[in-house]
Parts: structure tokens; sequence; C-alpha cells
């Protein structure tokens, strides 16, 4: 399932001009994203076409939206429009599947990998950064000539006045 707290923006445009872009700003508002699946709709006006996709500056157009979700999670939505009434043809349909799989596979895995370095580099209580993060941070910068100044301190539990 999606969270319901999902910004989806604006990544990547083609073409020439305007794009028609979707207004959804959350996953939860995507029919594609609430659906799990591939939506493709012959006309942006038609009567059970997508809410979000109606009177638009650009008139009327035909869209395919793709989900982009990893493990159930909704990561954001593949937006392409053509001409009303021309829905592209079930190969490209089938391309525009695959190309959200993938997508979806690739941030996914890259989202996992960069929360695991992450995890690995600070302390699980604190959040601060552990040990060898923190004298990897000191090395880079005296070698790059920086000049820094750190103060260190011990804290023993138990000790102290009683």
């Amino acid at each position: 399932m999606a969270a319901a707290n999902t910004r989806l923006t604006t990544r990547a445009t083609g073409g020439a001009g305007e794009p028609p872009c979707c207004p959804v700003t959350s996953a939860f508002h995507c029919v594609a994203v609430r659906r799990g699946h591939l939506v493709s709709l012959d006309d942006s006006e038609a009567l059970d076409a997508c809410p979000k996709l109606r009177n638009r500056p650009q008139g009327r157009f035909s869209a395919v939206c793709v989900p982009v979700t990893f493990m159930g999670r909704s990561l954001g939505v593949l937006h392409t429009t053509g001409a009303a009434g021309r829905v592209p043809a079930a190969e490209t349909l089938s391309g525009l599947s695959l190309l959200g799989a993938q997508a979806s596979n690739r941030i996914g895995t890259l989202r996992s990998f960069e929360l695991a370095r992450m995890q690995a580099g600070t302390d699980a209580l604190t959040g601060l950064p552990n040990r060898r993060a923190f004298e990897s941070a000191v090395r880079a910068r005296l070698r790059d000539g920086g000049r820094l100044a750190f103060a260190r301190c011990w804290s023993w539990t138990g000790c102290g006045p009683r």
C-alpha cells in the first residue's frame, strides 16, 4: 500500500511546449497507484476518465499512467499523454509497464542501499555518526587540507557524586 504522505512531483518532461502534467500531489489521489496497475485513458474528458485530467488548458488528450512501486510502497507515477482518442498500441503499453517495473526496482534498490549505508554509519540510539564514520570524515577533511576542531567527551554511567 502506498504511504499517504508520499508527495509526487514532476521530475522529467519531454516534447515541445508546456506538458499536460498530472496535478496529483499525493499517491492516494492517483487512480493508477490506488489500482496498482497501468491505467490507459483514451479521452481526458470522458465520463470515466481520471478527474485530475479534466478541464486542462491543453484541451482533450489521451493518457497512460503507470504506478512506480517497490515492495508495496508507492514511489511515483510514469505519466504520458498523446492525442485524444489515440491510445498507444499494446506493445507500447507493455513497454511502459516494463519501464515502470524497471524504474521501480532501480529506485527501490537505490533507496534500500542508501538506508543501509546511512544506518551503518550512524549510532542507532543517538543518530550521530559512529566512530568509523567520524574517523573517515576527519581523515577526508585532513587529506583535503581542511582545518577542524573538535572536543571529545566521555560519560560513564554510575560515575560521579552519589
